[in-house]
């Protein structure tokens, strides 16, 4: 699932950040979202964040908070990792 956290404002004519804060379960059913006439449940996990860091669209940087296959979380930053602790 991807989040688009930039607008156009036809005002300025530019694109704009959103930084209102938004929130998510850890997992989440889609089968009412898909076109399959089953009626098993489609459970997803969440397994990464991707965040924009910075104070505009036109600059900043992406770090990643992701889990591995223990379920540590970890922050990523240029290809540098710290585990970390996180509550959803």
């Amino acid at each position: 699932m991807q989040l688009n956290r930039f607008i156009f404002d036809p005002k300025t004519g530019l694109k704009k950040k959103l930084n209102k804060v938004v929130t998510f379960p850890s997992q989440i059913n889609m089968r009412k979202y898909t076109t399959s006439d089953s009626k098993k449940d489609a459970i997803y996990y969440l397994k990464s964040i991707l965040v924009h860091k910075g104070p505009s669209c036109y600059s900043g940087h992406y770090v990643t908070y992701t889990y591995d296959k223990e379920y540590v979380f970890f922050f990523i930053l240029l290809f540098i990792y710290f585990p970390f602790s996180f509550s959803i």
